[in-house]
C-alpha cells in the first residue's frame, strides 16, 4: 500500500476478503471506505494508519471483530460499523494504563456507530476513558442486556440510541448534557434513568413500544420531571400509554386561552403540553400533532410532530422554554394554544405553566 495515498475506497467489492499488513506508519490515509466488501477480519498492524479519520465498514456482513490495536488510531474520529450482522464483540482496549507513554483509546473518536451488529455484551464501554471524546453512541438493533453504569461518565455523550435492543432492560443513568435518547422498541425495558437530572439545553426522548415499562408502571412524566423543567431546555417526550400525568391542567377540545399575570411574568421558565394519542382497537394509528402558540398575539411556535405507527395509545410531551416563547418582562402576557390532529384522535391533551416556583404554576388565569 503505498505510504502517499490519502483516501483508501473499495466500498462494493464484494470479493475482498483480507485487508493487507501495513509494514510501517502511514502517515497520509485519513479515509478507509470498506462499505459492503466481504472483509473477515483486520491485522493488528491497522494500527499503522496513525493519520486516519474516518473508517466506514457499514454491511460487511463477513466481519466479525476488530483487533485491539485499533484503539492505538488517535486520530480516529468516526468508526461506522452499521449493519454488520455477525460482528459480535467490539475489542476491549488492552493498552497499558501504568505506561505513561502509552495513550489511552480513541483520544479523538466523537462518532461510532454499531446499529444492526449483533453484539449480546458492550463490556468495552465499561472503560470510559477509552472514549474521551464520544458525543454519539448509537447502538440499535442487538442483543445486549444492560448498558454500562458508567456511561454517565461520558462528559461528552450527547445522543444515545438503542431502539429495538429487544432485550435491553435497564438504561442507567445519563451524562447531564444527554440530548437525545431514542429507545423505541426495546420490549424488555424495565428502567430508566432520572431525566430530571439532565440539564441540556435540548432533550428528546423516544420511548414508544417499551411494554414492559408500561406493564410496570413505571412513570417518565412523573413530578420528578416537573421539578426539572425550569432547569431544562426543550424537551420532547414520548411514550407508551394513555394516562395524562396528574400535573396537568386539561385542555378541552385542543384550545386553551391563560394569562400569566404581570407580578408572574419574570418567575415564568416555560410552558408543557401534552397530547394523547387514541388508537381504536384493533386499528394501527399513523398521526401526526400540529401545535399553534401564540403570545400577546403573535405567533410564536409553530410544529408538526408525528406519532410513530402503533396499534395502542401514546403520549407526547412538549416542554417550551421561557427563550422560545418570546414572553415580555414585567408584563401581562396572553397565551392562546391550538392543539390539532391530522386524523382528530386526540384521546386528551393538558398543559402547564412552569414557574421557578411550583406553587406560583397555577396562578396563571384562565
Amino acid at each position: 500500500m503505498t505510504k502517499s495515498l490519502q483516501t483508501l475506497k473499495l466500498s462494493g467489492c464484494s470479493k475482498l476478503e483480507r485487508f493487507p499488513d501495513i509494514l510501517g506508519k502511514m502517515e497520509h490515509p485519513e479515509k478507509l471506505d470498506l462499505e459492503r466488501t466481504a472483509i473477515k477480519e483486520f491485522p493488528a498492524s491497522i494500527e499503522n494508519l496513525v493519520s486516519v479519520k474516518v473508517i466506514g465498514l457499514q454491511y460487511c456482513g463477513n466481519l466479525a471483530g476488530l483487533p485491539s490495536s485499533i484503539y492505538k488510531l488517535h486520530n480516529l474520529e468516526s468508526l461506522n460499523l452499521h449493519g454488520c450482522l455477525n460482528f459480535v464483540l467490539f475489542p476491549k482496549n488492552l493498552a497499558d494504563s501504568t505506561d505513561p507513554d502509552d495513550h489511552l483509546g480513541f483520544s479523538n473518536l466523537y462518532w461510532l456507530e454499531l446499529n444492526g451488529c449483533n453484539l449480546s455484551e458492550v463490556d468495552f464501554l465499561e472503560s470510559s476513558s477509552s472514549f474521551p471524546k464520544l458525543e454519539i453512541l448509537c447502538l440499535s438493533d442487538n442483543k445486549f442486556t444492560y448498558l454500562p453504569t458508567c456511561i454517565d461518565k461520558y462528559d461528552y455523550l450527547s445522543w444515545l440510541e438503542v431502539t429495538r435492543c429487544r432485550q435491553l432492560q435497564e438504561i442507567p443513568q445519563l451524562p447531564s448534557i444527554m440530548r437525545t435518547l431514542r429507545a423505541n422498541g426495546c420490549e424488555s425495558l424495565q428502567k430508566l434513568p432520572d431525566l430530571s437530572s439532565l440539564s441540556s439545553y435540548q432533550l428528546e426522548v423516544d420511548l414508544p413500544s417499551c411494554c414492559e415499562l408500561s406493564r410496570k408502571g413505571v412513570k417518565v412524566a412523573d413530578v420528578s420531571l416537573l421539578e426539572g423543567l425550569p432547569k431544562m431546555g426543550s424537551v420532547e417526550i414520548l411514550l407508551i400509554g394513555g394516562e395524562m400525568p396528574e400535573w396537568f391542567l386539561p385542555c378541552e377540545n385542543g384550545f386553551l386561552y391563560f394569562v400569566v399575570p404581570q407580578d408572574l411574568s419574570d418567575k415564568f421558565r416555560g410552558l408543557v403540553l401534552c397530547v394523547v394519542l387514541g388508537v381504536e382497537k384493533g386499528k394501527v394509528a399513523n398521526d401526526s400533532c400540529e401545535i399553534q402558540i401564540s403570545v400577546n398575539g403573535q405567533s410564536v411556535i409553530w410544529q408538526r410532530k408525528h406519532f410513530y405507527s402503533s396499534e395502542s395509545d401514546h403520549l407526547r410531551l412538549l416542554y417550551f422554554p421561557r427563550s422560545m416563547l418570546n414572553v415580555t418582562s414585567k408584563c401581562r402576557n396572553q397565551f392562546e394554544i391550538c392543539l390539532s390532529t391530522s386524523e382528530g384522535t386526540f384521546k386528551k391533551c393538558g398543559f402547564r405553566p412552569i414557574c421557578e416556583q411550583q406553587e406560583d404554576d397555577l396562578r396563571v388565569v384562565l
